[in-house]
């Protein structure tokens, strides 16, 4: 296996990096990793993964959320249960910033959030990198849903009023490429929405190597407010906003107890997950996971 080193920072190029700390995969191949962080633009990021020709591994669990509608286990099952609260949610937060209707969702998993779109008036398209959520998507959902290749070809040749990416830039691993890519088939002042996890969240100061946010080696890149700003201005985007993700910190923080061999991790996790998301109410930058909202702008 072919893996990656970076001997400076990725995306401001400053060798003032350092290794930070160990992490474990906690989720298929219980392999350690090492994040490493820049002192020059506060950018976390995991040294050694896999290219991502020999990244698909590591993404074949049963384990793996996004990519299955498994709903065995407690932890699947609290995940499902508050998945149509969260939907909902995220509908009403887009049409509060955007009132176009053409929306393209880049890493749409097996389809429930354009589903849940497409059920409230919105033209839909999404983009997958697994060709298993994107049968599923199509099966169970009729949805109109595309390979990346396309998007990286110029061959989608739509144009968008909204796109959105929930907890995916983290995986990407040209993050500026790709950014560049979709603003090409984005309209004038188009509407981006990420969600990504919080690195200076209350959980992830909480649970250290432990905080399943970290997720190596899927998360290549580890946010906070400033880095990503700063890459999608970059890219052409101009920061517009940020919001919370509410339940991630309860469910983070039951994962990250998992990890820790807790024999109590729901109780504990739920626990934790409470501190953490009564922090954020005074400090948004304490969140689990944030979401950001961006406009596109006219030039690169």
């Amino acid at each position: 296996m072919t893996r990656q080193y970076h001997l400076i920072c990725p995306f401001c190029h400053s060798d003032d990096v350092k290794n930070w700390h160990e992490v474990d995969d906690h989720k298929v191949s219980g392999e350690r990793f090492h994040i490493f962080d820049c002192n020059n633009c506060d950018l976390r990021y995991t040294q050694d993964p896999p290219v991502e020709a020999d990244a698909g591994p590591y993404y074949d669990s049963p384990n793996y959320v996004s990519h299955s509608d498994n709903r065995s286990g407690i932890m699947f099952r609290l995940y499902h249960g508050v998945r149509k609260y969260m939907l909902n949610k995220k509908r009403r937060l887009i049409g509060r910033y955007s009132s176009g209707k053409k929306i393209i969702d880049l890493g749409s998993g097996t389809g429930y959030f354009l589903d849940n779109m497409k059920r409230h008036g919105y033209e839909v398209t999404g983009i997958e990198i697994n060709e298993g959520a994107r049968n599923f998507s199509k099966d169970a959902f009729s949805l109109e849903v595309y390979p990346p290749e396309l998007l990286a070809k110029g061959e989608i040749t739509k144009r968008f009023h909204i796109a959105t990416m929930w907890h995916v830039l983290e995986h990407i691993y040209q993050p500026e490429t790709f950014l560049r890519q979709l603003h090409g088939i984005l309209e004038d002042d188009a509407l981006l929405v990420i969600a990504v996890p919080n690195y200076r969240s209350s959980d992830a100061t909480h649970y250290g190597s432990y905080w399943a946010g970290y997720d190596v080696p899927r998360h290549l890149w580890h946010f906070d407010q400033n880095t990503i700003t700063a890459l999608l201005k970059k890219c052409g985007y101009n920061y517009l906003t940020t919001h919370r993700l509410p339940f991630d910190s309860f469910y983070v923080s039951m994962l990250s107890e998992k990890y820790r061999k807790n024999a109590l991790y729901l109780l504990s996790g739920l626990m934790h997950g409470a501190f953490s998301w009564i922090a954020s109410l005074f400090n948004i930058n304490r969140t689990s996971s944030l979401i950001y909202f961006f406009h596109k702008n006219e030039e690169i």
